[in-house]
């Protein structure tokens, strides 16, 4: 029932992480914590459950995943949609009858 249960709070936990929206600002001391516990975290639930301590070590692990989902979360930053970064700035159109004017007006003057 405990394994259910921790299965049930990672799927949340995960779901939250890298499909809900992002925080309202970057938390990078939140980011470095919580990333290296997970990391820490998850190969000592291993040695835990190894030592047949299944339920322990299941909890320990679950616990390590939500951490480094939180500094996943934590990571995206404000405005993170997922996607490629936007240009909010795009360049015009080129046009190109203009240039193409230009570059005569230059040719007829260089030729005088």
């Amino acid at each position: 029932m405990v394994k259910v249960a921790v299965g049930a709070v990672l799927a949340v936990v995960l779901v939250r992480a890298f499909v809900g929206p992002p925080p309202a600002r970057l938390r990078p001391v939140l980011v470095l914590v919580s990333g290296f516990a997970g990391v820490v975290g998850y190969p000592i639930g291993a040695l835990i459950a190894a030592e047949g301590h299944a339920t322990a070590g299941s909890v320990t692990i679950g616990a390590a995943v939500c951490l480094v989902s939180l500094a996943a979360w934590g990571a995206r930053g404000p405005g993170d949609d997922g996607g490629e970064p936007r240009d909010e700035d795009p360049d015009p159109p080129v046009d190109w009858e203009a240039f193409d004017r230009e570059r005569e007006r230059w040719e007829r003057a260089a030729h005088r």
